[in-house]
């Protein structure tokens, strides 16, 4: 038996019913970080989320771009340095390799005698040396001759330095939108009337500068803490919270967990987000409040790269039956 999935009709993140001509799908995971499964939104918030998160997050030399670029998606490449001579290149991931981010090009004209240097990828020769043609024409030989000719040299340094940056601010708002849409595609409308869906709200539409380093967090040892207490409450093979760096031949995977925090005087769920296997953030957010059913239960939204999305609710999982998302809800 596979529980049917709830549709929802209002927008996750503001609450208010989705207008036919506004109707939009927001990717629960994130499009450019590989995410397929869609839940319904107005276009305005999905298009400030887009603009205003998820955009920046997707930026050259942030760690999750770098997370991207491990996984083999599409997308700019990282930016560093040779560490030898401070040369400025791109690195390309999936490729295993780095070049000079810009080419280098010098052209001399003295006695009557033209002199041309270009240095850099071919693509990079090809696109400068069609500039010069349209300048010089037949002064200089053809492309082709002048690669013919040219000395092709390795990468002048084994070492390539990357600055990565991790955007605390815009991770913890992304961490809201992220259990908003997961929530939404998990519970459907009950989800996003409720008073936890409101704190995350608040959380997502809070400027930046209302971020606090120092404001109470969950560590990610709490998931561990949460499956052990969840295979004691019922004998399961419950998949491992905590996603290691996947190695060879391994899909990269992105969850949301809500996990409820035991023993607090008013209800508190702890949230973790995982993009391609790297925490987005390095920690939980806390929420007041809690899930709509069996809150004391772990429920998480997984989805491997590439492969259909599943929903593991302990309860269900002890009856046998895993949800099963497809790409739209």
């Amino acid at each position: 038996m596979t529980p049917q999935v709830p549709r929802n009709e209002l927008c996750p993140f503001c609450a208010e019913p989705i207008p036919p001509d506004q109707a939009s799908k927001d990717h629960v995971f994130g499009e450019a970080f590989g995410g397929r499964v869609k839940v319904p939104c107005c276009r305005s918030c999905n298009s400030t989320i887009g603009h205003d998160i998820e955009g920046p997050l997707h930026s050259p030399n942030s760690l999750l771009a770098l997370a991207c670029a491990a996984a083999g998606l599409a997308g700019k490449p990282l930016r560093g340095q040779y560490r030898d001579e401070s040369t400025p290149v791109n690195v390309h991931w999936a490729e295993g390799g780095a070049v000079p981010r810009d080419p280098k090009v010098r052209v001399q004209e003295k006695d009557g005698t033209l002199s041309v240097e270009v240095g850099g990828t071919e693509e990079q020769v090809r696109n400068v040396w069609r500039g010069l043609t349209k300048k010089y024409g037949s002064s200089i030989p053809s492309v082709d001759e002048a690669l013919a000719n040219a000395t092709r040299t390795s990468d002048p340094s084994p070492w390539v330095e990357i600055a990565l940056t991790n955007q605390l601010p815009l991770l913890h708002k992304f961490a809201a939108k992220v259990a908003l849409s997961g929530g939404a595609a998990i519970w459907g409308k009950r989800f996003i009337a409720t008073e936890f869906a409101d704190a995350l709200r608040k959380i997502l539409r809070a400027p930046e500068d209302a971020y606090q380093p120092d404001a109470p967090k969950c560590d990610l040892k709490y998931l561990s803490t949460v499956a052990s207490d969840a295979r004691q409450v019922a004998p399961v093979d419950l998949p491992e919270l905590v996603l290691p760096i996947p190695g060879p031949g391994a899909l990269p995977t992105s969850q949301v967990v809500f996990g409820a925090l035991p023993g607090e005087a008013e209800p508190r769920t702890g949230i973790f987000v995982t993009i391609l296997n790297f925490p987005a953030p390095p920690y939980g957010i806390l929420v007041p409040g809690e899930v709509p059913e069996n809150p004391t239960l772990p429920v998480v939204l997984r989805e491997k790269l590439g492969e259909q999305a599943v929903t593991l609710k302990l309860d269900e999982i002890y009856f046998g039956a895993i949800a099963s998302l497809s790409d739209e809800v």
